[in-house]
Formats: structure tokens, C-alpha cells, sequence
């Protein structure tokens, strides 16, 4: 019998194991684990929230003194500053503002889960103390 020659094309699909290749086809590999929920992560940066005011203000020092040297002065100078300052911290400071969320955020559900189990504790209490005690006479 005739083999079909081999097209230009099969040598591509056909692969020499390398060194670090991982052993076995792609219908063996194991499932690829699921992708992390869409929604906000509980991953705290440390002083995030003190980080992301610090960098509002020297923006707002930064943004001041470069409308004092371009001769802005008196209520105009303040005004200014104050709105030119924020819409760039809008745009400069969105990691760091998120950041701050995140770990507001973070902060409030613990402390809810705090006082949640706080409540528990303390109907539980209620509880225990409002049943009599059996006493053996």
C-alpha cells in the first residue's frame, strides 16, 4: 500500500518533547482552575487609605504653587486650585483611590462580622441565663 506523503503542515502539528515540557496531551492536562469572581478583592494594601490623602494633598501643593508662579491669586488662586487639583486626582490617583476603597471595605465587613458574632454571643447569654437551673434535691 501507498503511505499518503506528508504534508508540509503535519511536521508543525507534530511536537519533540523539550526539557520542561509537561508530559501528555492537552485532553490529559487537568481542568484550568476557575477564574476569580468579578467582584472586589479582599487583598489589604497596608496604609492605603494614609497613602492615597498624602498624595492628594502634595498634588494640591504641587497644582497651588504652580498657579501661584503663573500669577493666580487671592479667592481665584484657592478656587482654582481646589477644582484643578481634584479632577487630577480623578484621573492620577485611581489605583491609590481604589486601594483606599478596598481596604474601607474590608475594614466595614469585618467589623460587621464582629458585632455579628458579638450578637450571637450575647443572645446566646440571654438565653442560657433565662432557662432555671435543675437542681437535684
Amino acid at each position: 500500500m501507498n503511505q499518503p506523503e506528508p504534508s508540509p503542515h503535519s511536521e508543525q502539528l507534530q511536537h519533540e518533547p523539550q526539557p520542561g515540557d509537561v508530559a501528555g496531551t492537552p485532553e490529559d492536562a487537568a481542568p484550568a482552575a476557575p477564574l476569580a469572581p468579578a467582584g472586589p478583592t479582599t487583598q489589604v494594601t497596608p496604609y492605603a487609605g494614609l497613602r492615597y490623602g498624602a498624595m492628594r494633598i502634595g498634588l494640591l501643593v504641587v497644582v497651588g504653587g504652580l498657579l501661584y508662579v503663573a500669577g493666580v491669586r487671592g479667592w481665584l488662586w484657592i478656587l482654582v486650585t481646589a477644582l484643578a487639583s481634584s479632577v487630577a486626582s480623578w484621573f492620577l490617583l485611581v489605583r491609590q483611590r481604589e486601594a483606599a476603597a478596598r481596604n474601607l471595605e474590608v475594614a466595614v465587613a469585618a467589623h460587621h462580622e464582629r458585632r455579628h458574632h458579638r450578637d450571637e454571643a450575647a443572645e446566646a447569654d440571654a438565653e442560657s441565663a433565662q432557662r432555671p437551673i435543675a437542681t437535684d434535691l
